[in-house]
């Protein structure tokens, strides 16, 4: 129950005035941002929380100078590009600047399918991909229950949970099993007649071994790095991770 009426009716004109497709965190006792001050956020009750006081201020310093498309020329763009491109692989040279996670996966989507020239994806179960179309069509977290309709051109595969998935912690192997599977996926797909263009793995946080799913289960600390990824590879299919902190 909501501990202060304010907090009631707070609630009541979100779900007034909100779409409800937004649905809040933690519904039964939902956590209600007042202020930030340095590195934290407190809540209602003076509770504190770690915030990111430098983004801030160079959001605020950027938009301060200059706020405008990524398609004309600015020195901060591609100088940002270059200090990017230099902490990663000599391969992931080339940058996209998007303004949320669901427009970085839909673009995703969009250059693997280009680039395999096929449509179908293999996902893992009770992901979450983003919210427009064509990322809630891959997003089993939502057409699992029952919201959207399964599309034919998604694979799902187990989500790597030892502790209550397919493959748990009494499984000799459990990172080659749940990669196994991803690999049967792809064969039968093949067998129908279908290709795959991209392994999609979205997660929510990375602490310690990756956390999937809202709320968060925890997967082998093996698998999602590169048993998955050598079978995504193996069959020439394109392999995405995104990783949004919260």
């Amino acid at each position: 129950k909501l501990k202060d009426t304010r907090d009631t009716e707070t609630v009541l004109l979100r779900e007034k005035h909100i779409g409800p497709s937004c649905a809040l965190f933690f519904r039964e006792d939902p956590l209600k941002m007042v202020r930030a001050r340095g590195q934290y956020m407190f809540d209602e009750g003076g509770r504190r929380y770690l915030d990111q006081p430098d983004v801030i201020k160079a959001a605020g310093k950027q938009l301060e100078l200059l706020s405008t498309s990524s398609r004309v020329l600015h020195d901060s763009t591609v100088e940002y590009a270059k200090r990017l491109a230099q902490t990663l692989p000599e391969k992931l040279s080339v940058c996209y600047f998007t303004n949320s996670g669901s427009e970085a996966n839909d673009l995703a989507l969009s250059l693997a399918r280009h680039y395999r020239g096929h449509q179908d994806v293999v996902t893992l179960d009770h992901a979450y991909h983003g919210h427009v179309s064509s990322l809630l069509d891959i997003s089993p977290y939502t057409f699992r229950k029952g919201k959207d309709v399964w599309k034919e051109f998604v694979h799902v595969a187990p989500a790597p949970d030892t502790y209550r998935g397919k493959y748990r912690d009494d499984h000799p192997d459990p990172a080659s099993a749940y990669a196994d599977h991803v690999r049967q996926i792809i064969e039968e797909a093949h067998k129908g007649g279908r290709k795959i263009s991209l392994f999609g793995s979205s997660f929510e946080f990375q602490i310690l071994s990756l956390l999937q799913t809202d709320p968060p289960s925890l997967p082998h600390p093996q698998y999602g790095k590169q048993s998955d990824i050598d079978s995504a590879r193996g069959t020439q299919h394109i392999f995405f991770l995104t990783v949004q902190p919260s």
